[in-house]
Order: structure tokens, then sequence, then C-alpha cells
């Protein structure tokens, strides 16, 4: 939103936050954007209900998210969902697919990138090594570092060997 107003758009051009599992929104859109979230949302046909409602034709939806490769891997998950910070409800990518087809929305992308996504955990990872490198770090700052750095790697191990996948999703509202 800092963007946006520094450029004189914040009202033509507004972005805002919105808790998936509770959204409410008051008016309609040209697009919805999510990153990496969807996941963790137990209900998805009624958040996909609320975003379809609220898309102007032609407006579109573009998200990336966890899917799940398929229902055998489902079980090699176990020890990933219970350690991640937020509850884990993954979807298919046929499911995913399957919920823009039962509204008015036309799927025109779904593309695997999950070998994209591993190497830029890596990335950021030897980011993070080379930045702290010579740092004195408090304790506690050196603790919530090793969390997060636990959290990717568990990610990594899920995405690398146990099934999970990560998906770019494109879909347009056609008409109302």
């Amino acid at each position: 939103m800092e963007r946006s107003t520094k450029a004189g758009l914040d009202k033509q051009a507004p972005v805002k936050t919105y808790d998936p599992k509770t959204m409410k929104l008051g008016r309609r859109f040209d697009a919805v954007f999510s990153k990496e979230l969807l996941f963790t949302v137990a209900d998805k046909d009624a958040l996909f209900d609320t975003i379809e409602e609220h898309l102007k034709p032609k407006g579109q939806i573009l998200y990336t998210d966890y899917t799940i490769e398929n229902e055998a891997a489902r079980g090699g998950l176990g020890a990933w969902q219970q350690a991640e910070p937020q509850d884990v409800h993954l979807w298919s990518v046929e499911q995913h697919v399957n919920g823009f087809k039962q509204r008015n929305l036309d799927v025109r992308v779904t593309e695997e990138i999950t070998a994209k996504y591993v190497g830029f955990i890596f990335d950021g990872l030897a980011h993070l090594r080379d930045r702290m490198e010579g740092h004195g770090l408090p304790p506690e700052t050196k603790a919530a570092i090793l969390a997060e750095v636990q959290l990717w790697a568990r990610r990594m191990d899920a995405l690398q060997h146990k099934g999970l996948r990560v998906y770019r999703f494109l879909a347009i509202k056609m008409f109302d």
C-alpha cells in the first residue's frame, strides 16, 4: 500500500490484507493475489465462493500455494504438517482446478514451481548465512533465527522428498 500511495494510486489501487478464514469484502475487485497462504484455510470452498462473488468480470485470481502431489503422499506429510505454525489443509492440484471450474472462473495457468521455489529457499538461507557471518547476535535472536531455519528445512524436506509441491494458479472470471 505504501508503494501505491507513493505512486498516487492509493484510491485507485488499494492494497489490503485479509484473513482468508473470515474474509468479508465490501466491494468488487479486478484482482486477488495470495502467496502460500491458502493451504492454511480449512474451508477453501467458502473462500473461493467469496472471491468469485467479489471479482469483477474479467477479474483475475493469481496465487501460489502448497499442494499435495497425490493422496498417497498425504501420510508422509504428517510430521511436516504438525510442525507448521498454522493448521494445514492441503488440496491437490485437481481440487484447486475443480474449485475454479465449479465457479465462473476460467483456469489459465496451473504451473508447478517446486524446483524454482526450493532454489529460492537455498538462496535465502545462503544469503542469511553470509549476512550473519561475523555478527554477534543476542541469544534470543539466534533462537528465533534457528527456529525459522528449521521451519524452512522441514519445508524443503517435504518439497524434495515427501510429495509436497508448490503451484502457481491463475484464473479469470468470465461473467457474472
